[in-house]
């Protein structure tokens, strides 16, 4: 469970979400689907098992033994742990496990979401070329709007940045 405190954001009652709950309403919220259908497939895959009550460690066994190789592959990959020792890595594995859990979880879904924003802005951009004049005026109305969207994100980054 994801223990915020009662200041936070997203703090959310008595009954604190879970990692995976949390994620999955993150990007549900604002209707986030992955462009790498590698990925999606896992984090299909993932909630297919999770809404049948299986456990964290079922989970990444049954999806490292897929039938489907692509996920088997990439749940493997993204399972793995590397173990790299600098000050900040050592520093972090001083933080208790849920704090850490509060602190990165909510970062990682922000920095996702500006990614998300980044690759949409660069596609408008490219599409401006061939668009007429009106059209180009809606496309520039929109690579404003995610501009706004990506300062705001990192905003909200810096602040968490701690």
């Amino acid at each position: 469970p994801l223990e915020f405190q009662t200041d936070s954001e997203f703090y959310g009652g008595d009954e604190p979400p879970t990692v995976a709950d949390f994620i999955f309403d993150a990007l549900d919220a604002d209707g986030t689907v992955f462009a790498n259908t590698a990925y999606r497939k896992v984090f299909d895959a993932y909630f297919a098992l999770y809404d049948k009550g299986m456990g964290q460690d079922q989970i990444v066994k049954a999806l490292m033994d897929d039938e489907d190789r692509v996920t088997a592959f990439v749940a493997a990959q993204l399972s793995e742990q590397e173990y790299l020792l600098t000050v900040k890595g050592f520093e972090a594995s001083l933080m208790a496990r849920n704090s850490w859990l509060v602190t990165y979880v909510p970062r990682a879904i922000l920095a996702y979401q500006d990614k998300r924003m980044q690759a949409e802005t660069l596609a408008l951009t490219r599409s401006l070329s061939g668009a007429d004049p009106a059209e180009q005026v809606k496309i520039m109305q929109r690579i404003g709007w995610c501009n706004q969207v990506r300062q705001r994100l990192k905003e909200r980054l810096g602040r968490e940045k701690k």
